[in-house]
């Protein structure tokens, strides 16, 4: 499995023809959306940061994600996302934030499932949520999935 380097070059297009930044803040990918969008020369015209927050401690230390969210909803959900998302957008001053949180296996905790990742797309003030579930077996499938995932639903956003 391959990162659709098609729907990354339209978005990468997209942003420098309206002149929009865009910022990550990842757990479940560790990265690889950031390598996904700095891997194109000219990353520094649209490109503005990314913040891997693997840990729940991590997650409120560099995303100021309350750890009460954390603790009722769990890591990997919808209102954690949003958290790293809107706090991610605070901090950038990006035009576009997205968020990952997800778990990849193998070991899945009680009450998750396998492959689900939830994404937060902000683009300016509209938030955008999603839920995703991928079929996909390994990490590294997995993680291509989202992302593939990911950044259709924000090229269809764009415009």
């Amino acid at each position: 499995m391959k990162l659709n380097e098609k729907t990354i070059k339209e978005i990468i297009k997209k942003l420098l023809k309206q002149k929009l930044t865009i910022s990550f803040a990842e757990s479940i990918t560790g990265g690889s959306a950031a390598f996904s969008f700095v891997s194109f020369s000219g990353a520094s015209n649209y490109f503005n940061s990314s913040i891997v927050a693997y840990t729940n401690q991590q997650k409120n230390k560099l995303l100021n994600v309350n750890p009460d969210t954390l603790f009722k909803y769990g890591p990997v959900s919808k209102e954690v996302a949003n958290e790293m998302a809107v706090n991610l957008k605070l901090k950038t001053t990006s035009n576009i934030c997205i968020s990952f949180t997800g778990n990849a296996g193998p070991i899945i905790p009680e009450n998750e499932e396998f492959g689900l990742t939830y994404i937060t797309i902000i683009i300016d003030d509209n938030l955008y949520n999603f839920k995703f579930i991928s079929n996909k077996k390994e990490r590294s499938e997995i993680i291509i999935d989202t992302l593939n995932f990911a950044f259709l639903n924000l090229n269809n956003k764009l415009k």
